[in-house]
């Protein structure tokens, strides 16, 4: 844990040490701050920070994280059995390769971690107004400590994150075949699929009504959609995620005082972008609306899957 409160004060600092000044305080371009971001301090800085967090999660020990002694043990079934297949084809793969070239299971970590920081690391230098500021919210908000509990998903995530550019982009092909390799490190990442659709979505008053209508909808309908991909798949495991009271967590005081900031935080993206978007070049409107649309998904489906097992499976992509 102390490792973890290092980590959290050398970003706050660099956060900090590199804020800019209240006269460079101006809404930039999206194109110029792609440009200001490939300057060889700022690279070299968000590659550091990227290596730091791939040597923590990497090298840590197998006890640490949720199911990382699950994987160690079934890495060490694998060794004697390499027939026997478990997990999704791509996260199945990787154990493969490991045993082939005769490694321990700190290399499957490595791996594994390299590519979901690599994916963080590419969409902050690529779309970040602050490298430091977004590493440090990485670590501080707890996404960096997730990816112990969630190695395949957070995989999946990683193939999602650098395929946002497609989605901006509006190359619905590419996007759909990062969506099957995302598929193929989680089956929870069929969810993934209608997201390229975000890009049309304007978040307004109406959409807000919509979508929350939708999210109950979904909630009922949810079960059957995943028992029927898990038949097609194979993978049966996840049902449990639905029609097991365990992944159910009681409403408390952490999950009022979050969700409420959460929505806070939200309202006051939204009131920046109501106030700001007319200063904006139209692309850049753009963007800034489609992420704030993910945002305001994932603060949803945060709540929802913080209490309901029903959300619990899609939860971490939040």
């Amino acid at each position: 844990m102390l490792i973890y409160y290092i980590i959290l004060v050398t970003f706050g600092i660099c956060t900090m040490l590199t804020f800019p000044s209240k006269e460079n305080e101006r809404i930039k371009p999206i194109s110029q701050q792609r440009e200001e971001n490939r300057n060889f301090c700022v690279v070299k800085m968000c590659a550091l920070m990227a290596l730091i967090l791939i040597l923590i999660a990497g090298l840590r020990a197998y006890t640490v994280g949720y199911d990382t002694i699950n994987y160690f043990e079934y890495f060490k079934f694998k060794q004697v059995y390499s027939d026997n297949v478990v997990y999704e084809p791509l996260y199945e793969l990787i154990n493969l390769i490991v045993i082939k070239a005769g490694l321990p299971f700190t290399f499957v970590l490595l791996i594994c971690t390299t590519i979901v920081i690599f994916a963080f690391a590419l969409v902050i230098n690529r779309y970040s107004a602050s490298v430091s500021l977004s590493f440090f919210l990485l670590v501080a908000l707890g996404i960096f400590g997730n990816s112990f509990n969630a190695v395949r998903q957070y995989l999946a995530l990683a193939v999602f994150l650098i395929s946002i550019r497609f989605i901006i982009d509006g190359k619905f092909v590419l996007y759909m075949l990062c969506c099957v390799v995302a598929f193929y490190f989680h089956s929870s990442a069929i969810i993934l699929f209608p997201v390229y659709f975000v890009r049309y979505i304007k978040l307004d008053l109406k959409f807000i009504i919509f979508s929350l209508f939708a999210m109950v909808t979904l909630a009922f309908c949810l079960g059957p959609i995943v028992k029927f991909v898990s038949k097609l798949t194979n993978f049966n495991y996840y049902e449990r995620y639905f029609f097991n009271d365990e992944f159910k967590q009681p409403i408390s005081l952490y999950y009022i005082l979050y969700s409420t900031g959460m929505l806070v935080v939200f309202l006051l993206f939204y009131a920046f972008n109501k106030k700001k978007s007319s200063e904006m070049s139209k692309v850049d409107s753009k963007i800034f609306n489609m992420f704030l649309t993910f945002f305001y998904i994932s603060v949803c489906i945060r709540i929802f899957g913080t209490y309901s097992g029903m959300f619990s499976l899609v939860n971490r992509f939040s």
